[in-house]
């Protein structure tokens, strides 16, 4: 399993990043490798919000469309989202982590993201597994950059 580790220092207040990260139906408007999210339900909790979501991503490296399925829990006391695919329901073997929102100062967010990932494919070596995590790497790095230059 590949455990990946990013972050980004936004121009913008903690409530509208939060809020704006929150929307994720709209992440392929302005994210190429994303081709659709469809939101399968969206319910309130006791701090937030749960939503179940099923997503395609496509991996251009490999001319590969990736689909899973997605809950995000989204905590709106402590600004965090857990998000996890649910065992069986997409196809990565693990795919699940969490994004951490916190005021620098009133104008300027720090976002962090980490990512657990197993993608196993028959007779794949640890070679395409280190690609495979840098791929996620870079998704999640073009993800914060895209939700930055949205907001700010």
């Amino acid at each position: 399993m590949s455990k990946v580790i990013t972050s980004i220092e936004i121009n913008a207040p903690l409530e509208k990043v939060y809020n704006f990260s929150k929307e994720i139906e709209a992440f392929p408007e302005f994210m190429a490798d994303i081709k659709e999210i469809t939101v399968l339900s969206n319910e309130k909790t006791e701090k937030g919000s749960k939503y179940k979501s099923h997503w395609v991503g496509y991996i251009k490296d490999f001319n590969l469309s990736v689909k899973w399925n997605e809950v995000d829990v989204w905590d709106d006391t402590e600004h965090i989202c857990y998000f996890e695919m649910p065992e069986g329901e997409g196809d990565y073997e693990i795919y699940k982590g969490i994004w951490k929102f916190s005021p620098k100062d009133e104008n300027t967010t720090f976002v962090e993201m980490e990512i657990e990932v197993e993608y196993n494919v028959p007779m794949i070596g640890a070679l395409i597994k280190k690609l495979i995590a840098k791929l996620v790497k870079q998704n999640a790095d073009g993800m914060l950059e895209a939700i930055k230059g949205q907001v700010e």
